[in-house]
């Protein structure tokens, strides 16, 4: 039978509170955006998907050339994820992130900074810079940073467009969906 380490509850825990107060602080906001964007299901998705695309080879291209050509590896935050239990990480990446990340990385800065393109710049360096602190160099911090940057980026880009939380957390729940069935299949 398994049986959880302290530090693994302790990290549930806290995730379920910093959950539930980002749900709670937005409570409002997110009750009206879940109405606009499942009454616009489909108008969200034809909009969000080809652009997804798009970004996406642009987000393969730089962590090909941040791995493969510059050669180094993967990221920390990967490393992280995959080391820890699946029944963690599987609602950690596809349930939590996209919410509380979206909330925070997208929701609050968009309060705080009016113009598009600083939006997107901030929310997209930050983001990105966050997912890599754990590098074992400033150079491997700022190199790794790109890619995520392009992915939080993208996420500003899409806020900036939508004005809907949910098109982001449905986009970040559908990327981290497709980055936890590659890892669930290399686990085979």
């Amino acid at each position: 039978m398994f049986i959880p380490n302290s530090s693994l509850v302790f990290s549930l825990l806290m995730n379920v509170l910093v959950l539930g107060f980002c749900i709670f602080i937005y409570f409002k906001e997110l009750r009206d955006c879940v109405k606009t964007f499942f009454k616009n299901f489909r108008a969200y998705v034809s909009y969000i998907f080809p652009r997804l695309g798009l970004m996406y080879i642009i987000y393969f291209v730089l962590s090909f050339i941040c791995i493969i050509v510059l050669g180094l590896g993967v990221s920390e935050n990967q490393l992280a994820i995959e080391s820890m239990p699946i029944w963690y990480t599987l609602p950690l990446a596809v349930l939590y992130a996209p919410i509380v990340e979206e909330i925070l990385f997208r929701g609050c800065f968009r309060k705080f900074i009016k113009n598009d393109v600083i939006y997107i710049i901030v929310s997209g360096a930050i983001f990105g810079l966050l997912h890599t602190i754990g590098q074992s160099s400033l150079y491997e911090v700022f190199v790794m940073m790109i890619p995520y940057g392009v992915l939080g980026g993208f996420f500003a880009y899409l806020y900036s467009k939508t004005n809907n939380i949910c098109s982001n957390m449905f986009c970040h729940f559908f990327h981290n969906s497709i980055a936890m069935i590659m890892i669930l299949i290399s686990l085979i």
